[in-house]
This record gives structure tokens, C-alpha cells and sequence, in this order.
């Protein structure tokens, strides 16, 4: 017998069964409850909501409760009830989809009660669209729509948030309010005139990043707009959450689908690359062992070395946390393999334990392949990338067990982080020294080189289609540090001067970015609006400290533009500034 799910999101304020079963046309039909409530605040306090958390609470809630029912009973219809932030409705709508027909209820503000009038006590409502584009423009701009159903969306406020568009499109009611959706149809009239909106931008902009999309509804429609978005045939949509006291006044809350930067389909051609590369990487990773021998011999010469010693690397001011680091003998590199067969990895790279393997993603490959083309720096990467990794594992002791959620301390993976890419860079340039001498003979090009391949390589774990519209803060600083670290190496005429760079973490930070957590991470907004004045801050090496804006010697705009765009020599170019100007003093 068909029957209903009623599904209730009580964020605000709870929803009484009774309530719900009132608003019903049908109250003999089979109801099932199915309370959605991620979290329980007032309205006043969405201003302090984590849409990261509150994304990822949802989506667990409904994988929990509400998929199974959904299997469970295909013919039941369901029935929402909402008192929560449009963004978490429209989210909810969209994790729905289009696969279960739903009807949304809405509770008018005067009377208290969800039940719709019937349709024919009153006519349709009159939904207009302004902006629909009627040309194909294949630009990658962003696209806006705004719902003014409730109150009227200010084109200037958005434009506040969303600088450059491709088109903007407009979905309005006559006169905006509360409760100016009296039936059913008149709900279904504003989402018709949505969902043509986002199918006329899939055609007619159909390389555009996003569809922001700013909603001035009733819950209820904000549901009903969430199920009409396909992953499959629409953009990806970011959601807002509107303060009327905010500066911008609309603030990004959460996007539909992955937030993650637009992958690469990759193609046959793509994947015999890299099962090319990861087959090098395996038969170079055999090699590790001849090298940790001879580490391991000069050890035993010289049992109380430390690892740079090892390495006849030449004296540095390093400092304590650096002399504890282990010697590449007591990695786990050298008794490790390659798992051939592996191709998806979820982050693309890890290494596991119990079987001491690394697997390697055909995505990460590809990336790593389209940053760095020659064969033998294409071998050091995935060379570097083991020994980075092995000292987290063996020293840092980030594992399996360890590493998760390690990103709610960003400062100090940036530390782990730098210490792994200098030891990884020490020990490859040994490494070559061992294997191949010929390409030692100009220490500094050599090492030069070593630093540029270990930064392609970073760039490939931040790879994807379009531009970047945000990066986790540390790994922002990860590349200041490095292009920095870079202009100063490029200054050296000396492998001690080189290592005495290296020994020093250099100390820049970017601000004027807005900031935003999600989750267990910390991003950096690299478009506008900015938070405050774009500012870079460096700590000289005589401890002064210099704060650079927007001047003609060091454009900050610019090097947001490259971290945008995965320029590393635009961001290198901006910071060339700086440091041409410290060494002038």
C-alpha cells in the first residue's frame, strides 16, 4: 500500500507529529517520521553555523535514516516539514534528488500551520524570469541566479560576493513576502522557472565553475529547489546564507555535490601513462635498498651521526626537532613495493602498513605526468614523494591511526610538512650523488632542480579542471615558503650555503583573504570580496619585519591570480619583489 515518509528538518524549532499528520490531504495513508536535524540552533545564531559540519552531519543523517526507508518502501512519497537555514534545506532537497517524488510543506508565519490552501481558492502566482541567456558563450566565468520570493535579492549585495558572471539570471513574484505562496502550485510555479534557469545555463553556459545561486524562500521551496539539481545535467551550485547586518550580506554556506576542484576524465591514453610511470616508480624504489645499505654502513662507521652527517651533507644551524629526525636506514622504504595493481586511491596516495606498500592513484599519476614531462624528473618525484612520506610515517608518526583529522592542527603540518620536504630533498640529492655522479657535478643546478620537481609535485595534488576558488590556508603557505625558499636557493654558489638556506624555515603569510572552515580544514576564498587589504608579511633573516600590499615591486592581487591559476612563476615573480628588496638592504 503506498504511503508517506515524513520527512522533518526541526533546525529552528521542533515540528509536532501532529502537525505534520494535520497538514495532510490524505491522513489515512501509512506515515513514516524521519526527523533530519544535523544540529539545533536558534535563527539568530546562524551566523556562527559551520556549513562544512553541518553538511557532512546531513548527509550522514540521511545514509542513516533515511536512504534505507527510501529502499525499503519505493513507492512512498515523501513529505517535508521544515524549520531550518535555506541553505540546509536546499541541501537536503538536492541529497533527495529527483529519483522520489516529494511534496514540501510550508508553515505560514501568521497562522501557524503547514496546511496549503486548496488550489482553487487562489490563482496562480505570477513568476517572472529576467536574464535568461539566449546565446552560447563558452566562458568560464560564474553564473548567478537569485530567488526573490520572500523579500526582494539585491543585484548590488551579490554583486558584493560574485564580481565576475557571465550571466545573471532573475526568478520574482510580483510582491515579495513571508508568505506570498499561498498553494502548491504556486511552490511549483517558482521552481518550473529555477529548474529552466539552470537548464538554460547547462546549454548556453556551459563552461561556467558555478551557478551561485541566491534564494530569498520559504524552507519549503528551498527543498523543493534542492531536488531539482542534478549532479549529472546541472553546474555545480554554491548556496548562500543572507545577514541582514553582514558586510557582504550574503555569505557562502554550502555546495551542492563535491566541493573539490572539477577532476580530469582521464583517457586510455592518460591511464597507460600512468601505468607506465608507476611501474618506473617500482622498479626505481628497488634501488632504495642498495642506498639504505649504504647508509647503514656509514652509520655503523659512525654510529652516533646524525642523518645529515650520513649524507656528507655540510654543517647547518639546525635546530633540535631537526636532529632527532631518523636516517633513511630506519624508513620503511627500503623493505617497501609499489602495488601494481592498485589504480583508484582516495586522496591519490597512501601507504599501508601491514603489507608495506604504496598505492598510487591513476589521477595523481596523470596530474604529476601533465606538470613534470621529463622521464628522470618524472622518476624523482615519485622517488621524493616516498621519502616525504616515509619520514611522516617513521619520525612524525602520522599513520593510519594517527593521521586523521591531523588537519585541525594546520601550523604544525606545515612544520612536518617542511621538515619531510627538506630531508626528502637532502636525501634525493645523495641519492643521485650515489646513482649518478654525472649529474651531480654542478651541485646547484642539481639541487635546483630537485626543488622545482618537489613543487610540481605539489601543485598535482591541487590539480583540476578551471581555476581555484579556494586552497586549505597551509597549503598556501607550503608554496610561499617554497617559491621563496627558491629565490633565495637560486641566490647560492655553495651546497653549504644552499643547506644553510634550507635549515631555516622562512617565516610569510598572506592576508586579506576571506577565511572559512570546513570541517577539519581552513581555506583561504581566492576570489573577492576581501576580508581586509591584501597584505603578504615576511620576517626578514636580521628578524625585521616587512608587510608588502599592492605596490608595484609586489602585487599581491597578482599572486593570488597565480595560486588561482597553479602559476608558480607568477607567484615566484610577486615574491622575487620582496626578496630583490630585502637583499638590497
Amino acid at each position: 500500500m503506498p504511503g508517506r515518509i515524513l520527512l522533518y528538518q526541526p533546525v529552528h524549532e521542533a515540528i509536532a507529529d501532529a502537525e505534520m499528520r494535520a497538514a495532510l490531504e490524505d491522513a489515512t495513508m501509512p506515515a513514516i517520521p524521519v526527523k533530519i536535524e544535523p544540529a539545533r540552533f536558534a535563527l539568530a545564531e546562524t551566523v556562527h553555523a559551520n556549513w562544512g559540519d553541518l553538511r557532512r552531519a546531513q548527509a550522514e543523517l540521511f545514509e542513516k535514516k533515511l536512504r534505507p526507508l527510501l529502499e525499503e518502501h519505493p513507492d512512498y512519497e515523501i513529505a517535508y516539514f521544515g524549520l531550518a537555514p535555506v541553505p540546509l534545506a536546499i541541501h537536503l532537497g538536492h541529497l533527495v534528488d529527483r529519483w522520489r517524488r516529494s511534496h514540501a510543506y510550508q508553515r505560514h508565519h501568521k497562522e501557524h500551520v503547514w496546511r496549503w490552501r486548496p488550489e482553487g481558492e487562489t490563482p496562480t502566482i505570477n513568476v517572472t524570469t529576467q536574464g535568461l541567456p539566449q546565446d552560447i558563450v563558452r566562458s568560464d566565468d560564474d553564473v548567478v541566479v537569485r530567488v526573490s520570493v520572500t523579500a526582494p535579492v539585491d543585484p548590488v549585495e551579490t554583486g558584493k560576493v560574485v564580481t565576475l558572471t557571465s550571466a545573471e539570471i532573475d526568478v520574482t513574484v510580483p510582491e515579495p513576502g513571508e508568505d506570498v505562496l499561498k498553494a502548491r502550485s504556486d511552490l511549483e510555479a517558482v521552481a518550473a522557472k529555477v529548474k529552466e534557469a539552470l537548464d538554460r545555463l547547462k546549454t548556453h553556459r556551459p563552461n561556467a565553475r558555478y551557478v551561485h545561486l541566491f534564494a530569498a524562500v520559504p524552507v519549503g521551496l528551498a527543498f523543493r529547489l534542492g531536488t531539482l539539481v542534478s549532479a549529472t545535467q546541472h553546474h555545480r551550485v554554491q548556496t548562500y546564507q543572507y545577514f541582514h547586518s553582514a558586510d557582504p550580506r550574503h555569505r557562502r554556506a554550502i555546495q551542492l555535490g563535491d566541493d573539490a576542484p572539477r577532476t580530469r576524465e582521464l583517457t586510455e591514453e592518460d591511464r597507460a601513462k600512468a601505468a607506465a610511470t608507476r611501474n618506473d616508480w617500482a622498479d626505481d624504489l628497488a634501488r632504495a635498498k642498495g642506498f639504505a645499505a649504504d647508509i647503514a654502513g656509514r652509520a655503523k662507521r659512525s654510529p652516533r651521526d646524525q642523518w645529515f652527517a650520513l649524507l656528507d651533507a655540510p654543517a647547518a644551524p639546525w635546530g633540535e626537532p631537526w636532529l632527532k629526525l631518523a636516517p633513511f636506514h630506519k624508513m620503511p622504504i627500503a623493505a617497501s613495493v609499489v602495488d601494481l595493481a592498485v589504480h583508484a586511491v582516495d586522496g591519490g596516495f597512501r601507504y599501508e602498513e601491514g603489507r608495506k606498500a604504496w598505492l598510487v592513484g591513476d589521477d595523481l599519476l596523470a596530474a604529476i605526468g601533465r606538470r613534470i614531462q621529463a622521464a628522470n624528473a618524472l622518476t624523482r618525484a615519485g622517488r621524493m614523494l616516498f621519502f616525504h612520506e616515509a619520514l611522516h610515517i617513521q619520525s612524525h608518526h602520522l599513520t593510519e591511526a594517527t593521521a586523521p583529522a591531523i588537519r585541525r592542527f594546520p601550523k604544525i603540518l606545515e612544520e612536518l610538512d617542511y621538515q619531510a620536504d627538506v630531508w626528502a630533498m637532502l636525501h634525493e640529492f645523495a641519492f643521485t650523488k650515489h646513482f649518478h655522479p654525472r649529474e651531480a657535478t654542478d651541485e646547484r643546478a642539481l639541487f635546483l632542480e630537485i626543488v622545482k620537481t618537489a613543487v610540481e609535485t605539489m601543485w598535482a595534488f591541487d590539480d583540476g579542471l578551471g581555476e581555484l576558488d579556494r586552497m586549505e590556508i597551509r597549503r598556501v603557505n607550503r608554496y610561499l615558503i617554497w617559491y621563496w625558499q627558491l629565490l633565495h636557493l637560486e641566490r647560492c654558489d655553495s651546497l653549504a650555503k644552499i643547506v644553510a638556506v634550507l635549515s631555516k624555515k622562512p617565516l610569510i603569510e598572506l592576508a586579506g583573504p576571506r577565511v572559512h572552515a570546513d570541517g577539519d580544514r581552513v581555506f583561504y576564498e581566492l576570489r573577492e570580496p576581501w576580508s581586509a587589504d591584501l597584505e603578504l608579511a615576511a620576517q626578514l633573516d636580521h628578524a625585521g619585519i616587512v608587510r608588502h600590499g599592492r605596490g608595484a615591486a609586489t602585487n599581491v592581487p597578482s599572486l593570488i591570480e597565480g595560486i588561482r591559476k597553479r602559476n608558480g612563476d607568477g607567484i615566484k615573480l610577486v615574491l622575487k619583489g620582496i626578496v630583490d628588496q630585502e637583499v638590497a638592504r
